[in-house]
């Protein structure tokens, strides 16, 4: 766990810094609140589709590690690249988007089972929380290996 925490934070770095400095260029910090309304949409825009882009390569850059079970592996970016390229970029977002649509849907649904006092709440955890974890995880591994 602690290992894809340091690769999650070594991929995510990168896209923080990007933010920030849009922040900054867009003049969202140290602005009034009327620049800063119109600048928050633009760097908004920016922020998301930099952290969808080192998302992805944080994703199969898990892939690798528990593959190899080497930081080393997960964090040689030209390889993840060159995984990234192989898989197909547009596969790898068409999987994203399905897999959220789906536990979306699994999230309305068990919002009802939630209303049941204490097991309730219990049952959604469990269900919602390790199976959500076990399906994408499992969903990656059936795109990296293909």
């Amino acid at each position: 766990g602690i290992k894809v925490l340091i690769i999650g934070l070594v991929y995510f770095i990168i896209p923080i810094i990007i933010t920030l400095v849009l922040l900054f260029m867009f003049g969202a910090i140290g602005a009034g609140l009327d620049k800063m309304a119109g600048s928050l949409g633009i760097w908004a825009v920016f922020a998301v589709i930099i952290f969808i882009i080192f998302g992805i390569f944080a994703i199969i850059a898990e892939a690798r590690f528990a593959i190899s079970r080497s930081i080393g592996d997960a964090l040689s970016i030209g390889e993840v690249f060159a995984d990234v390229k192989r898989i197909g970029i547009l596969n790898i977002i068409l999987f994203l988007i399905v897999v959220s649509i789906l536990l979306i849907v699994l999230a309305l649904i068990l919002s009802v089972v939630a209303i049941i006092p204490v097991i309730g709440i219990v049952i959604v955890d469990l269900i919602l929380g390790g199976f959500a974890l076990l399906f994408v995880n499992y969903g990656v591994g059936l795109i990296y290996s293909e």
